[in-house]
């Protein structure tokens, strides 16, 4: 009797234990939706409408607000950066690299094609927001809950969910059209396409969100280089 009590006991402990875990799951994917609600919302106007707010109270607002999302993002997809760094070798980094060299080579083509993008204007902290913050979120975002939103809602292939991660990731990156010339602002998006098709690749092939942020760095580093260079040599 003590034996049969104890495999019970050990049974209704096992199927609490996958409840709980199924539950936790259900209630981390909710957590992803709500994060990418809250993100779009915000950047369709509600990061803006809350930086001018803030602005009246607090200095450097936008950065106080940027660090918040930063590390808002890093929090809730914590288990993915935690795999990601566990898995991360050298035969993922040489995959990082033969997309860059890629995604390098299709930029140059679009760019010889249709006119250069239109240049930023540089400073520390812009260079810091473009090297290390905007990486770590934007791919967090595009990648982590995009495309596990598209896995939940759409059961398709992987080269769907990277075309609509890549495509929501290039349309963030719109600039005004009255700001640059129109095939300045194709230019523009076709590059950020092409980058976000690389990244989505990357996180898809490894399943690694850590390589899609250091491929996006890299990315962005060679941009950054590039700008400091032709500022070097005006």
């Amino acid at each position: 009797n003590m034996q049969k009590r104890k495999s019970s006991l050990n049974k209704l402990f096992y199927m609490r234990l996958l409840l709980y875990k199924t539950t936790m799951k259900k209630i981390y994917k909710v957590t992803i939706m709500v994060y990418a609600i809250i993100f779009i919302i915000g950047y369709l106007g509600g990061f803006k409408y809350m930086n001018i707010v803030l602005n009246h109270y607090i200095e450097y607002s936008d950065y106080i607000m940027y660090a918040l999302i930063f590390f808002l993002s890093i929090g809730i997809f914590y288990p993915f950066l935690r795999e990601g760094f566990k898995t991360f070798d050298k035969e993922i980094l040489n995959e990082i690299s033969t997309v860059f060299l890629i995604i390098a080579f299709l930029s140059v083509l679009i760019q010889v094609l249709l006119g250069e993008g239109e240049e930023k204007a540089l400073s520390a902290s812009v260079i810091i927001k473009i090297i290390i913050f905007s990486p770590v979120i934007e791919e967090l975002f595009n990648r982590c809950a995009v495309i596990t939103i598209l896995k939940i809602i759409l059961k398709a292939d992987n080269v769907i969910y990277m075309l609509i991660s890549a495509v929501i990731f290039a349309m963030f990156h719109i600039n005004s059209l009255n700001q640059s010339g129109f095939m300045q602002e194709i230019s523009s998006l076709l590059i950020y396409f092409i980058l976000g098709m690389g990244c989505a690749y990357v996180y898809l092939r490894t399943n690694n969100i850590v390589s899609a942020i250091v491929l996006h760095m890299f990315w962005n580093v060679s941009i950054v280089a590039g700008i400091i260079s032709d500022i070097a040599h005006r």
